[in-house]
């Protein structure tokens, strides 16, 4: 019997009854097992954004290392930023979905799930009732267990923190890139030769 059951969250899975009863059949086989939500959109965040990232720092030392641009630092840096543009639209979809997830969640009825083979659904929903007592009681356990098994802030600080050690490491990488003599002019702001 496996001790952590992985859910692999994204907006639709409180509406799909298969998946809620994925939830039932592990905590009524295994009580103490930890249930562990990863939302989806951390990860489709972050391969929208390290493109960017590259995008950006790509541009940018292009335009620094170009005689054309060295007097006006300000304009390639405006250039360079549109390239997170799909990154922001990005993240601010994450955010939307989140919202979405978190509103689902505490409007779940189990009742409003659908499942596409009726066969299924009654399979699904008598267990689920001889398990639980009734689809009412099992209804106002899903929110409760939820809030039990998942610490919301603790999944985005465990996946952001080895995202941003990645993304912090292309910096010094992308910074080390040989500058050619036309570059002089960046002394100004410390000792690059």
């Amino acid at each position: 019997m496996s001790n952590e059951l992985r859910i692999l969250w994204s907006p639709p899975y409180f509406w799909r009854l298969w998946c809620v009863f994925e939830i039932a059949a592990y905590r009524k086989a295994n009580p103490s097992g930890l249930l562990r939500f990863q939302p989806l959109f951390i990860e489709r965040d972050f391969l929208v954004l390290w493109p960017c990232t590259c995008l950006f720092l790509f541009l940018y030392f292009m335009m620094v290392v170009s005689d054309n641009w060295r007097y006006l630092a300000s304009i390639p840096l405006a250039i360079c930023l549109a390239g997170f543009l799909p990154g922001v639209h990005a993240v601010r979809r994450g955010y939307q979905e989140q919202e979405q997830m978190l509103k689902n969640l505490a409007d779940f009825d189990i009742n409003k799930i659908s499942c596409t083979r009726k066969t299924d659904s009654e399979f699904i929903l008598g267990a689920i009732s001889q398990w639980y007592g009734s689809l009412g009681a099992f209804t106002a356990y899903v929110p409760q267990l939820f809030s039990e098994s998942f610490h919301f802030s603790s999944i985005f600080l465990s996946s952001a923190r080895g995202f941003t050690i990645i993304t912090v490491a292309m910096v010094p990488l992308s910074a080390s890139a040989p500058l050619s003599s036309k570059c002089s002019w960046l002394s100004a702001y410390g000792n690059i030769e």
